[in-house]
């Protein structure tokens, strides 16, 4: 029997390749030509990984509008480094910037990184088929902190700071109260900006929830967004740009 598509579950639809990493982010930064897959540990390609099992029209329509939105708010906000001193912004629409951070996270969960049968009931959320999804979730965002460059940086780099010039997708290590009230944790971050995304377990009451959630932001110096069409001025968070890109594939909850 042919493969169904990952996310329609249509079968016998010819299946196209879904890129893990935008193509539109590859057309953004160029010059971002090593990746790194925690699911091949010491392999290093030029090419970012794609995953064939999605159908055409998933994977240019329904999925291409959420593909188009963030390349706006790449193209607009995201692409661009903040510096130290500085706060980030960006204008959002909380739903359509969930789904497709979910959109991403399901697809490095496809390519081995995670169980992604935890990700399948989010599927018809990602695909505008439910207007929330099957779990409570909460988004937060920060900047990692950029640092001055010593002399030798500065030769390589030709720039006075450090910047984190790296798109990164990871699960996020969860301990203590965390482990038993997070069903997943994803990070998403793009140059300056980090988001991580928490689906909650359903146990977990909305006071609670909301309790947990400022915990994590203020513990990390990071914002909880808020729900709606909104912008955001994002602050520097604990994360000092040396420190992040030392880590492999994972950064902790607390």
């Amino acid at each position: 029997m042919a493969r169904a598509c990952a996310y329609c579950r249509t079968h016998g639809e010819t299946l196209t390749r879904e890129h893990l990493f935008p193509a539109f982010l590859d057309r953004l930064h160029p010059r971002y030509t090593v990746h790194l897959s925690s699911a091949f540990p010491g392999v290093v390609t030029s090419k970012a990984p794609v995953i064939r099992d999605v159908c055409k029209r998933c994977n240019n329509v329904r999925l291409g509008e959420l593909d188009r939105f963030a390349s706006a708010l790449c193209e607009k906000y995201l692409r661009h480094l903040v510096k130290p001193g500085e706060s980030g912004y960006f204008e959002y629409d909380y739903h359509t910037l969930c789904r497709w951070l979910w959109k991403l996270s399901y697809n490095k969960a496809r390519t081995g990184d995670d169980d992604r049968t935890t990700y399948e009931p989010l599927v018809p959320y990602i695909l505008r088929d439910s207007p929330s999804p099957p779990f409570p979730q909460a988004v937060l965002v920060g900047v990692i902190r950029a640092d001055e460059a010593t002399e030798r940086e500065r030769a390589v780099l030709h720039s006075r700071f450090i910047y984190p010039r790296l798109i990164r997708l990871a699960l996020l290590a969860r301990g203590g109260v965390f482990a038993t009230t997070i069903r997943v944790g994803r990070l998403v971050s793009i140059n300056s900006y980090m988001f991580w995304l928490i689906a909650w377990e359903p146990d977990v009451n909305r006071q609670r929830r909301r309790d947990l959630a400022e915990r994590i932001g203020n513990g990390h110096g990071m914002v909880v967004l808020s729900e709606g069409s909104v912008d955001v001025h994002v602050p520097a968070s604990t994360f000092e740009v040396r420190d992040y890109l030392a880590r492999r594939f994972s950064s902790p909850v607390v």
